[in-house]
């Protein structure tokens, strides 16, 4: 559990030499995969230790920096911030998308001006903080420490000359609300001698994480200098579900009894149950006990004296059917279940 990220060989068949991933991932997407090919390089400019550097950049939360306008080329989005003016011979600028750096993907020094803005800069560096587009002292800078504090880096940024990343998630845990969910249909939740089944609350389980996915939204492509071609994901999104707890009102009656019968006593439950759902819904939110039990059992007491009475005044129509207002109770179901992605 205190491994932050892991680094792993793989095989592409040159797809890439090796990926990365930004700060605000999942755990389970926090890894740097390195191909065969990333071993077997040709000697010349390209090499292993700078196709690392760039990935380290990303790894930092650092941009592509041709993302920037002044880049003229292989746009990816506009969901990044500067922390320094453009640099075109940046370690995280392709070449091939007019950057004027070449493949040896060295740190120049808008890179480490940059690193230096954002984390603060190293002992004895000559550092000029006027040149820095980053705020330090104001709202990011303190969005940036209190959640590096908890060993991730909510903020995404890029390094160079320098873009950042302003798409934010924590861990996954969305602030927002619940997606929308239900169940599609409440025959699962009925059965024999059960009547008039009612939804009556539905709240996210806060014992129940929720859980995550991270998609590619995007791409790019093109050819290495070196021959073969690339292809890369340059936009990603987290989707997220929850857990949740629906409860149901719902009329316990004989089972055995003619089709005529079980209508009659389908519309009276139904009556009834929807007079008492709306008594036990205002009980249920009026309990101030945050203990979700508490509550329920304040929404089953207040519904049941409600659906008592509306079935004494219901006497004439089920004795007609052979059914006494005896035989009638009211009970309560509880279902639970993830809720649709947050995309869907």
């Amino acid at each position: 559990s205190d491994v932050i990220f892991d680094v792993r060989p793989v095989n592409v068949n040159g797809s890439y030499l090796a990926r990365a991933f930004f700060p605000r991932f999942n755990r389970v997407q926090r890894n740097v995969l390195i191909d065969e090919s990333a071993f077997q390089l040709k000697p010349g400019k390209l090499t292993l230790a700078g196709v690392l550097r760039h990935e380290i950049g990303h790894i930092l939360s650092f941009r592509h920096e041709q993302t920037r306008p002044e880049a003229g080329a292989c746009f990816e989005d506009k969901d990044w911030k500067p922390l320094t003016d453009y640099d075109a011979f940046s370690v995280m600028h392709y070449p091939q998308c007019n950057g004027l750096g070449d493949w040896s993907l060295n740190l120049t020094d808008t890179d480490k001006l940059g690193a230096a803005c954002l984390f603060r800069p190293a002992e004895n560096m000559l550092f000029d903080e006027a040149k820095c587009k980053f705020n330090h002292t104001g709202d990011d800078a303190m969005n940036y420490k209190t959640n590096a504090a908890a060993g991730i880096l909510l903020l995404a940024l890029s390094s160079d000359g320098m873009a950042v990343d302003r798409t934010i998630s924590v861990q996954g845990y969305d602030s927002r609300g619940y997606p929308a969910f239900d169940k599609s249909s409440t025959a699962a939740l009925s059965g024999p001698g059960q009547y008039g089944v009612t939804k009556i609350a539905q709240w996210g389980d806060p014992l129940t994480p929720p859980q995550t996915r991270v998609r590619c939204v995007s791409e790019a492509w093109g050819n290495w200098p070196w021959g073969g071609g690339w292809r890369t994901c340059n936009g990603w999104a987290t989707d997220y579900r929850t857990m949740q707890v629906e409860v149901y009102m719902k009329g316990l009656g004989p089972a055995d009894v003619s089709a005529a019968a079980k209508d009659a006593i389908e519309n009276v439950v139904r009556t009834c149950v929807g007079l008492a759902s709306v008594v036990a819904v205002n009980a249920l939110w009026a309990t101030p006990s945050p203990e979700p039990s508490a509550r329920i059992a304040a929404a089953y007491a207040g519904g049941s004296t409600a659906f008592t009475g509306c079935i004494s005044g219901k006497v004439a129509d089920l004795t007609a059917v052979g059914v006494t207002a005896a035989a009638l109770q009211l009970a309560f179901d509880q279902s639970s279940g993830w809720s649709k992605w947050s995309n869907e």
